[in-house]
């Protein structure tokens, strides 16, 4: 199988890099198309045909999208060509507008709230499926330390921003050794 795999490169987090291992573990031949690296570097043209020329040229069996940063009308243009699969994390669900779009013309829809699969469906998303956030099987560990500072039983990984992430690490850390490092913004 061959893929192409839209996305950016995440730095904070590795999450686009720990799925382009994964891929590549499965796959015969990956393809990584930094989408805002090609914005930026064919600015003063047409960037979106140079994006369609790229994915045409690999010809792939599955075209992956992390989020949905790829223009709308280049994912219209290779729905009919191959397996389209956006994952989109952390989305808005039924709220999100840019997701219905998106999901009522992709092949598959990954997110991470297996609740709103239904209602999904609903507004027209094909195939909303449930799948977590990537991560490595190598970096992604538990490490042992001695500084007091990181020893915990959970992790959480991301922003403490939204209030549904504070209430679940408030509930999550009422039964477990949850240490706060993150810095919170006001």
């Amino acid at each position: 199988m061959k893929i192409v795999f839209l996305g950016k490169t995440k730095k904070k987090t590795r999450v686009t890099q720990y799925m382009f291992k994964a891929l590549q573990r499965q796959a015969q031949q990956v393809t990584f198309i930094n989408l805002p690296r090609t914005k930026r570097l064919y600015f003063w043209t047409d960037y979106q045909r140079v994006l369609y020329d790229k994915i045409r040229r690999a010809a792939p069996d599955l075209v992956l999208i992390f989020s949905t940063d790829i223009p709308y009308p280049v994912l219209e243009k290779i729905q009919d060509d191959c397996i389209t699969a956006i994952f989109f994390p952390d989305h808005d669900g039924p709220r999100s507008k840019r997701l219905i779009r998106y999901g009522r013309i992709a092949d598959y829809v990954f997110i991470n709230n297996k609740s709103q699969h239904d209602v999904l469906r609903s507004l027209g998303v094909k195939n909303p499926v449930f799948s977590l956030e990537a991560c490595d099987r190598d970096d992604n560990r538990p490490i042992p330390t001695r500084r007091a500072k990181w020893a915990s039983d959970v992790a959480f990984i991301g922003k403490p921003v939204k209030e549904n992430r504070i209430e679940l690490m408030q509930a999550v850390h009422q039964r477990f050794d949850l240490k706060n490092t993150a810095v919170v913004p006001k």
